[in-house]
């Protein structure tokens, strides 16, 4: 039991600091000097570089050769920007940064929790879950920001 506390414990921390430093700092002095859009591409591509540490660990203990890394990193890369572009874009549509770390949680939740192994002992469902699963989120928020609008012109 613990172990799951300290597993979710650990996903509000990074959500929290991801969220604050890459939609929340990144993004606003990135609207300081460009338009929404580029700064969220900015920030996105910032977002997904970050991610490429999570090859180096296992390339520095053997674990993974560095084709493999370079395979993997740049799916981590791609797949982060392609998120964060669409949390960044959640923040600007519903003007907190409450949506996309609901999604980011959503989706580390998803990725972290819901494994299952293959006979070759690899989960290689886990990209489409998540793809599926920020598909399903971004979509609510497009509604409720349509809702907003709609609000806005009565």
């Amino acid at each position: 039991m613990a172990i799951i506390a300290l597993c979710i414990i650990g996903n509000l921390i990074n959500v929290w600091a991801e969220e604050g430093l890459f939609r929340g700092l990144f993004l606003k002095i990135g609207m300081q000097c460009y338009s929404q859009k580029t700064a969220n591409r900015i920030q996105a591509l910032l977002f997904g570089i970050w991610h490429i540490t999570n090859v180096i660990y296992p390339v520095l203990t053997g674990s993974m050769s560095i084709t493999a890394a370079i395979l993997m990193g740049s799916g981590y890369v791609l797949l982060s920007a392609v998120l964060a572009y669409e949390w960044g874009l959640s923040a600007a549509l519903s003007g907190t940064l409450w949506v996309g770390a609901s999604q980011h949680l959503f989706n580390n939740f998803i990725s972290n929790f819901l494994h299952t192994v293959s006979e070759t002992g690899v989960d290689e469902m886990m990209v489409l879950r998540i793809v599926l699963s920020n598909m399903l989120s971004f979509v609510v928020v497009l509604i409720i920001a349509q809702k907003k609008k709609s609000k806005l012109c009565e």
